[in-house]
Formats: C-alpha cells, sequence, structure tokens
C-alpha cells in the first residue's frame, strides 16, 4: 500500500474526534401586530436555529412565526410520520386559555411569554426527534421565511 493510503485507512481507523450533532432552538421576539383599526390582530415569534447538523442551510439562521403555522408544522409532521408508519409521538403545542379564545386574553404578557416558552420547548423536541428531524417540511418552516406553511 502507498504511504496516502495507509494514512487514510488509518485514519479511518483510528479516527479524529467528531464533534456531536446538536441543533436548538430558540422562540423569542415576540411581537403583536394591529390591523387597520388599530385592533390586535396576531402575535408572531422570531424563531432562531443554531446547529452544525449537515443539511441546514447554515449553522445560524432565524424566521418569524405565528402559532397558526406551528399548527400546520405540527400536523404535517404528524401525518409524514404516519405515512411513513411511525407510531412516536409528536408533543402537543400549547393550547388556547378560555380568556385568549373569546377575548384578547392572548394578547397579555402572561400568556405570549407563556406560549413562547411551550413553542420553543415544543420546536427543540420535534428538532430532535429521531425521525421528524428529517422531515422537509420542518427545515422549510425553520429556514424559510416565505414558506406558505400549508400542503
Amino acid at each position: 500500500m502507498s504511504e496516502e493510503k495507509n494514512k487514510t485507512k488509518k485514519k479511518k481507523v483510528d479516527g479524529d474526534y467528531q464533534v456531536p450533532e446538536q441543533i436548538a432552538i430558540i422562540v423569542g421576539d415576540p411581537i403583536t401586530h394591529t390591523d387597520a383599526s388599530g385592533k390586535y390582530s396576531y402575535t408572531d415569534y422570531k424563531v432562531t436555529t443554531n446547529t452544525n447538523m449537515p443539511g441546514y442551510i447554515a449553522s445560524e439562521f432565524s424566521v418569524r412565526r405565528r402559532y397558526k403555522q406551528f399548527v400546520w408544522l405540527r400536523a404535517h409532521i404528524k401525518q409524514k410520520l404516519d405515512e411513513k408508519g411511525k407510531r412516536l409521538t409528536i408533543p402537543e403545542l400549547p393550547g388556547n386559555t378560555l380568556s385568549s379564545f373569546f377575548g384578547s386574553g392572548r394578547f397579555e404578557k402572561e400568556f405570549v411569554e407563556e406560549r413562547r416558552k411551550k413553542l420553543e420547548e415544543f420546536l427543540n423536541s420535534v428538532v430532535n426527534h429521531p425521525w421528524a428531524r428529517f422531515e422537509e417540511g420542518l427545515h422549510k418552516f425553520l429556514e424559510e421565511q416565505d414558506f406558505p406553511c400549508q400542503d
């Protein structure tokens, strides 16, 4: 064997330390938007991804997402896993409260912060899920600001 091939082979056997793959999501910077009349309309969140995993556009990137887009993501991933015969549980999203459903409660600071925390937990669970983390829809949700989040 040539010396170069021997080095390559030795490297494969001994190997260099590889940094473990990691991905972490931070959901933050909630902004509540108003409609033309000044009435609260919706809140969106900045979703920041930090990763060293291959298959992503960069090691850090951000998009803004509304709650209904998280709802789409969960349904999409559940459908894709069901199609593949994977019967693993996808975590639930934070729900609405009575005051948030019927009134302006969903725009209250405490509600927005609690929802933000739970959305962050949800996304971190999904991106570390053994099958869901490879789903194309998840990558687009995290990477592409203009992704329509609909099937």
